[in-house]
């Protein structure tokens, strides 16, 4: 079950779908349904009062035959790739072209679709935006005009119009009234709406960015035991290198010693130097970029160097299919490696309690997806937790050992990268399934 909250977190900036979209996708088809029942409501009635052949029935019938051919366009032909705004445009658009014609059916000044001109600005407000919506009743104000004008005369030469009734203008300045104050205070809803969704998409993100610099702090002990060992390594060797750059002649073994810690040195250094460039670009905020083809050992080795010694401190065993790691994927190292890391924490905290402690990750192909299990030895999650494991905040662990946003995280980067995670709940052991585009089949 997915939170709407949840939502947010859909690409790379996490906000391409918002809420407004999402309501537009699904409210738009219901207004769709109800308009075109509606219409076969009235065509029927129509039929029954007046016959085939009337002028009320003929303009309902072509009414219906037109939303007739947009739901063949919608709903057989263009299945989920009609968005909720170009239905939202049609219905508008078949409100100012159908309505006045009912209007000049009933041929009153007060007739039923005068309530529909009330409600299609306010609709334009909720579905589209305000200054459409102020357009849209700017131009029904000047329909009504017209089809009152309309109405109202007798004879065009010379032009003689019947007289208004005061109960006929106090009703319509009282309609024109009411319908601007419903999209003026429509519009007042809407944008405070839109404020705070931007307010709360500002919030998301900084709790994301400083969720993604808490994990980092949590690996900060194992970063400096890895960092700390290196440098004893160089340490040792400069002060062989000292001793032996003291002699004036050195032998051939001395010379091979030498170079053997310079050598050594370079790795080391060159180790340290990989361990803080990966730091630093998981802890940037990541730009929306093309997706490169790169091998997965090198999302696995940026995971390993930060968790190797976490499994090494918990006495965890650990096993990869050695075939994955060749295989090439379309997704970007760092960002991948960050959900192996967030993985890798989240199994270390849960199997470091158990009797059994193992950790291994195997992989299957099918077309141009790999699947990745990633498992340890723990016995599943409660399927209440698993309900809500992916929705940002939610965490089981006590306060100082977890943020909530780990796997919220995790399914961020990768569905911006195409790809997706879900828990596996049929499996004997805690399981999570990666699926990760491949780079070539």
């Amino acid at each position: 079950m997915r939170s709407k909250t949840e939502d947010l977190f859909q690409d790379q900036s996490l906000y391409r779908m918002s809420l407004n979209e999402i309501r537009s996708e699904k409210l738009s088809l219901v207004l769709l349904y109800f308009t075109f029942i509606t219409g076969v409501v009235f065509l029927i009635s129509d039929y029954q009062s007046s016959g085939f052949l009337s002028t009320q029935f003929l303009t309902q019938f072509v009414s219906v035959s037109i939303y007739s051919i947009w739901f063949l366009f919608d709903q057989v032909f263009f299945r989920n790739k009609v968005k909720g705004k170009h239905r939202i445009y049609f219905l508008i658009f078949m409100a100012l072209v159908h309505l006045p014609n009912r209007y000049l059916v009933f041929d009153s000044v007060f007739s039923p679709p005068l309530l529909w001109y009330l409600i299609v600005p306010c609709l334009s407000t909720y579905f589209l935006n305000g200054r459409f919506a102020t357009g849209i009743q700017a131009f029904i104000f000047f329909q009504v005009f017209c089809l009152v004008i309309i109405i109202k005369t007798e004879s065009y030469d010379p032009f003689v119009m019947k007289e208004f009734s005061s109960l006929e203008i106090n009703g319509l300045f009282g309609w024109f009234f009411l319908s601007f104050i419903f999209v003026f205070f429509f519009n007042k809803i809407e944008s405070y709406r839109i404020k705070y969704e931007k307010m709360l998409i500002r919030r998301i993100q900084e709790d994301v960015n400083t969720a993604r610099l808490s994990s980092l702090g949590e690996m900060a002990g194992s970063i400096a035991h890895e960092i700390n060992n290196p440098l004893q390594v160089i340490k040792g060797n400069l002060e062989i290198i000292s001793r032996l750059t003291d002699k004036e002649n050195l032998d051939e073994r001395e010379t091979g010693r030498l170079q053997k810690s310079l050598l050594q040195s370079k790795k080391t250094v060159d180790r340290i130097s990989y361990m803080t460039s990966t730091m630093l670009t998981l802890g940037k905020r990541n730009g929306e970029e093309e997706q490169p083809i790169t091998n997965f050992e090198d999302s696995f080795e940026t995971a390993w160097t930060f968790v190797e010694s976490k499994l090494e401190e918990y006495n965890i065993s650990f096993a990869v299919d050695k075939n994955l790691l060749h295989l090439k994927v379309r997704a970007h190292p760092t960002k991948l490696g960050q959900v192996l890391i967030n993985l890798f924490s989240n199994s270390i905290y849960a199997t470091q309690v158990l009797g059994e402690r193992r950790i291994w990750i195997e992989g299957e192909q099918k077309k141009d997806r790999l699947y990745l299990y990633f498992r340890d030895s723990g016995k599943g999650i409660e399927d209440s937790i698993a309900d809500r494991m992916f929705q940002p905040f939610f965490s089981t662990k006590p306060d100082g050992y977890g943020t909530g946003f780990g796997l919220a995280i995790c399914r961020t980067l990768l569905l911006s990268m195409g790809g997706d995670i879900k828990y596996v709940r049929d499996d004997s052991n805690t399981c999570f399934c990666l699926e990760i585009p491949l780079g070539s089949v």
